[in-house]
């Protein structure tokens, strides 16, 4: 090295960019010679950052089962159609018994969809929050804190819907946003629309949607129009937070492994439901029972199900695709004479309010043990004998199934689970007459599933309204972590310290 060089390189000048003298060099006098090249500094393009952080997300999710440790939580649904109606504080029993249902169920999320609060000009037209609104949401507070003590996280409300969650107090939640949309006369108006919260914890993060579709039996194009401008118009103020950031929240850091301090977060959302684990859109979805069922019963439900068309566009994927729903074995949820159990002559009777769910398809990530009910427990007859692939769904939404869900329609088939050495590896169809399959105690699923609860989406005799409460409850996979093992488990990943030496020779 020159002199000049050695000045300079003293100085922290080198071409632009500071440097550090080589190790052993000591003293104010400059060596005599030296010829070799001065050492470049490598820095990292914010692209190189980018794909390392989604190389250590995604080694994170592939591997949960090494860093953390598997927990089933409960979400509870709820929604009803309250048209304009209050509830009321001296004769509630009604209300109790629908978010009450299961007194030996305590969730860990416990959403609560309302429509039709308050459809005054002031509310659709101009948004204004409504009292209404305020009323509501201090009852359905009132009787969800005698579950257990909830915090609940910022209601979202719009037009005439209203959002409300709570979290049990054992829980840390570690982001929370809301978005709402309005669909009503072509996107002008709240009549329409929907409330959507994003909570993550646990490493998951779940979308709760309440929505209220467009009317009448022949605005079939409408709802399901309506449904995608939804979809696409929900915009959350702040992205969700990965699941780096969810393990090592609070660690300092310096603290945190190299891999993690290099990479970096890409922020672009791709929709959504790219953007979460778990989702459940629930509300007055309004899907009518086709035209066709004239000849059908007003009571005849098993045959009313089916000319339903929200199940027959499930199943065909029309919309909602995606979505899975449960077995529905309760009668119509509309129309109803006030105060009465009488159907309205004025429509025909449908299940008009719904909750679905969906599990994002990418989610499923590593294997943990987990105990199953029976097979023919959970792949039940629906007792209304509407047949489905929602009958199969309470089981094969935890399992790795066959995406021609037309495979299983067939309501005389069993299934017979096939087991490979460590996860369900296939499902083969028996002929009619088999005996159900038995599973063992224990089978692998992976840590990341939703599967509704068998025989918890009801509904409830209220008769406040024209509509009928409904609820159902769901348990979700997700992970508890060991910020120390996740630690370890990055430093010693031989894909993410290759890629971080590729960067970073």
């Amino acid at each position: 090295m020159t002199g000049l060089r050695w000045v300079l390189n003293k100085l922290g000048i080198n071409n632009g960019r500071a440097k550090t003298p080589p190790t052993g060099d000591s003293g104010d006098q400059p060596p005599a010679s030296d010829t070799s090249s001065p050492e470049k500094v490598e820095t990292p393009t914010e692209a190189e950052r980018e794909g390392l952080g989604r190389m250590v997300e995604d080694r994170l999710q592939s591997c949960e089962d090494v860093w953390g440790s598997g927990e089933e939580l409960t979400v509870a649904v709820a929604s009803f159609n309250v048209a304009e109606k209050l509830p009321n504080f001296n004769d509630h029993t009604g209300l109790r018994k629908w978010l009450l249902a299961d007194a030996d169920c305590i969730p860990d999320i416990f959403a609560v969809g309302l429509q039709e609060i308050d459809m005054s000009v002031a509310t659709i037209l101009l948004e204004s929050s409504s009292s209404k609104g305020s009323i509501w949401s201090a009852f359905v507070e009132s009787i969800i804190q005698e579950k257990a003590v909830y915090t609940p996280l910022e209601p979202c409300t719009i037009g005439g819907l209203l959002l409300l969650v709570f979290v049990h107090e054992k829980h840390t939640v570690h982001s929370v946003s809301t978005a709402s949309v309005k669909v009503g006369y072509q996107g002008n108006l709240a009549n329409k629309g929907a409330a959507a919260l994003r909570v993550s914890l646990k490493g998951r993060t779940v979308l709760l949607v309440n929505s209220h579709l467009e009317a009448h039996e022949n605005r079939k194009t409408e709802r399901n129009k309506g449904y995608k401008s939804i979809l696409s118009g929900l915009t959350f103020g702040t992205t969700r937070p990965s699941l780096k950031n969810m393990v090592w929240e609070g660690v300092q850091s310096s603290e945190l492994p190299k891999a993690c301090r290099i990479g970096t977060e890409n922020s672009d959302e791709n929709g959504v439901l790219q953007d979460v684990d778990y989702a459940f859109w629930f509300g007055d979805l309004n899907y009518r029972v086709r035209r066709g069922s004239e000849g059908e019963s007003r009571t005849n439900y098993p045959a009313l199900l089916h000319h339903d068309e929200l199940k027959q566009m499930l199943f065909s994927d029309q919309v909602f695709l995606g979505w899975k729903e449960g077995v529905i074995n309760f009668p119509p949820t509309y129309k109803y004479v006030l105060n009465s159990n009488e159907f309205s002559a004025k429509r025909r009777p449908a299940w008009t309010d719904r909750i679905l769910y969906y599990e994002k398809p990418s989610a499923r990530g590593s294997l943990s043990t987990a105990i199953l009910p029976p097979a023919s427990h959970l792949l039940h007859q629906n007792q209304l004998g509407f047949n489905s692939p929602a009958t199969q769904d309470s089981f094969f939404s935890c399992l790795e199934r066959d995406k021609d869900r037309k495979a299983y329609v067939d309501p005389s088939i069993s299934p017979v689970i096939s087991r490979g050495p460590s996860v369900i590896t296939a499902v083969e169809l028996s002929p009619p007459g088999s005996p159900p399959c038995e599973l063992a105690s224990t089978v692998n699923v992976p840590l990341k599933y939703v599967q509704q609860v068998v025989g918890s989406y009801k509904s409830f005799d209220v008769m406040l309204s024209d509509h009928r409460p409904v609820l159902a409850c769901f348990k979700i996979g997700c992970v508890t972590p060991d910020p120390l093992k996740a630690r370890d488990f990055i430093n010693n990943d031989e894909e993410i310290q290759k890629q971080l030496h590729t960067i970073m020779p």
